[in-house]
């Protein structure tokens, strides 16, 4: 229908008929209802809700709606591509069949915890993928308590941890390294100190006793030439005297 103004609206337009007492059609009555508001909110909330769809499906992280006794609600694609399960294997599930044996009473202990309120972030548990293996999975959630439904967004870190773990190792091994390679020069150092200690204590009395012959020479009177050749020797002794007392 078309308003007096050009506006158009959606109108409910529905007609009964009047029966008299025997069962006679009398005549007809009806009424007009305006829904353009409700139509519109209608069309509104489909296409919100094939938004929100085609989003929880094209994400390639893994999205997940459970309830309280951590059954599968819903699933998006994701599952498919990080676990190898298709949405009717796992929704009616649930939750510690696909978990890792060790892993099931924290999760559950989780669920509890986002029941009363707790925001999930960062918890991580393992999933058994579809071929048998295990995949650790990073988990943000939050509890709606008007549908009493979580809804959960994970991630696959598996790859990521086990990178994470040989960089460690890594570091580890060459940390190890260098500090081997330290203790080994901290040894050499002291075994070359020791050393020079011994051959310092072992030359410092010859070398002693030769600059007082040196002396002892010098005072039987000596010509030039000779003088010279001494002051020589002595300079020569007395440099080394010098480098072992540096020692």
């Amino acid at each position: 229908a078309v308003t007096a103004d050009g506006r158009s609206r959606l109108i409910d337009n529905r007609k009964l008929p009047l029966r008299d007492a025997n069962g006679e059609v009398i005549g007809v009555f009806g009424f007009v209802r305006d829904v353009t508001s409700e139509i519109l909110l209608e069309r509104e909330l489909t296409k919100s809700e094939r938004r929100n769809r085609l989003f929880f499906e094209l994400v390639s992280s893994l999205h997940v709606i459970i309830d309280l006794n951590g059954r599968f609600v819903d699933v998006n694609n994701g599952w498919s591509e990080v676990l190898g399960y298709e949405r009717d294997e796992i929704v009616g599930n649930y939750i510690p069949d696909f978990l890792h044996p060790d892993d099931a009473a924290s999760t559950l202990k989780e669920i509890e915890r986002l029941a009363r309120g707790v925001t999930t972030l960062h918890f991580r548990n393992r999933y058994r993928h579809k071929s048998g293996h295990y995949r650790l999975i990073d988990w943000s959630a939050e509890y709606d308590p008007a549908e009493q439904l979580i809804y959960a967004a994970g991630n696959d870190i598996t790859d990521l941890e086990a990178t994470r773990e040989r960089l460690e190792d890594l570091v580890r091994i060459r940390t190890n390294a260098l500090e081997e390679a330290q203790r080994d020069a901290l040894e050499a150092n002291l075994a070359r100190s020791r050393f020079l200690a011994d051959v310092s204590h072992e030359i410092r009395a010859p070398v002693g006793g030769m600059v007082d012959m040196l002396n002892l020479l010098e005072a039987t009177g000596l010509d030039g030439r000779q003088g010279e050749y001494l002051e020589k020797i002595r300079s020569s002794a007395n440099v080394l005297l010098e480098i072992i007392n540096e020692t």
